[in-house]
C-alpha cells in the first residue's frame, strides 16, 4: 500500500520511454550528387548540371551570405542617404537663418544710428530752447 509522501514526482525517475538516439542519421560526409536538368523551350535542347551535395550546400550558404551582405549594404547606404539629406536640409536652414540674422543685425544697426542721430538732434533742440527761454526772461 502506498504511503502519503512516498510517491515520486511525475517523470523524475524511471526508464526512458524512447531511445535517446535519433531516428535518422544524415551522413554529411557522403558525396552524393544532385543532377539539375534545364530544358530550353521549343528547341528540344537541354542542359544538365551534376553537382555534389556538399558543393551545393557551400553554394547555397554563400548565396545566402551574399544576400545578407547585400541587404545590410543597402540598409546602410539608404540610412547614409537619409542622414546626408537631413544634413543638407539642416545646412540650408542654417544658411537661411544666418542670412536672416544678418538682415536683422543690419536693420538694428540702422535703427541704432537713427536713434543716436535723433538723440543728438534732441540735445541740440534742448540747448536752443534753453537759450530761447533765457532770452525771453531778460
Amino acid at each position: 500500500m502506498a504511503q502519503p509522501g512516498s510517491a515520486l514526482v511525475w517523470g523524475t525517475s524511471g526508464r526512458w520511454f524512447k531511445s535517446s538516439r535519433p531516428d535518422q542519421v544524415i551522413d554529411m560526409k557522403s558525396n552524393k550528387e544532385i543532377s539539375i536538368v534545364i530544358f530550353k523551350r521549343n528547341s528540344g535542347k537541354s542542359f544538365s548540371l551534376n553537382i555534389s551535395s556538399r558543393k551545393l550546400q557551400f553554394f547555397i550558404s554563400g548565396l545566402v551570405l551574399a544576400f545578407i551582405t547585400l541587404g545590410v549594404g543597402i540598409y546602410l547606404s539608404y540610412n547614409t542617404n537619409i542622414q546626408q539629406v537631413a544634413y543638407n536640409q539642416l545646412k540650408k536652414e542654417h544658411f537661411k537663418q544666418t542670412q536672416e540674422l544678418k538682415v536683422l543685425t543690419d536693420e538694428l544697426d540702422f535703427f541704432q544710428n537713427n536713434l543716436n542721430h535723433l538723440i543728438e538732434k534732441e540735445e541740440e533742440l534742448a540747448q536752443l530752447l534753453g537759450k530761447a527761454v533765457i532770452k525771453k526772461k531778460n
